[in-house]
């Protein structure tokens, strides 16, 4: 067994082994584009956990909810593989700011802060 991975991609059904391709995806996906996945699979968490908090707020962001919609397709679906696709949905001023400043905002508003 090698030490180090090219990749650690377990994200489908049909991972190597029952556990991970390590080197290409049985599916042909790329080690960039697994770990460009992975990434927007924690930022999806982030954002969904601080999205239902604003909705305990009272405030909804569509823009919030469509990103989430969007992003959670792209990683479910496990058919598109464009690199590009996922670069566009890091982080950086998106979706995961604007749930940030929703949240300050909406607690100012009521009071909370």
């Amino acid at each position: 067994m090698r030490d180090e991975f090219d990749m650690f991609c377990n994200q489908c059904s049909q991972a190597a082994h029952g556990e991970a391709c390590t080197t290409i995806g049985v599916c042909g996906k790329q080690p960039t584009l697994a770990r460009l996945q992975d990434n927007l699979s924690y930022t999806i968490k982030g954002v969904a956990a601080y999205s239902y908090h604003l909705r305990e707020l009272g405030v909804v962001n569509e823009e919030i909810d469509t990103f989430l919609t969007k992003a959670v397709y792209s990683t479910l679906t496990n058919v598109n593989f464009s690199s590009e696709d996922f670069i566009a949905f890091s982080p950086g001023g998106g979706p995961d700011k604007r749930v940030g400043d929703e949240i300050v905002e909406g607690r100012a508003y009521r009071g909370l802060w």
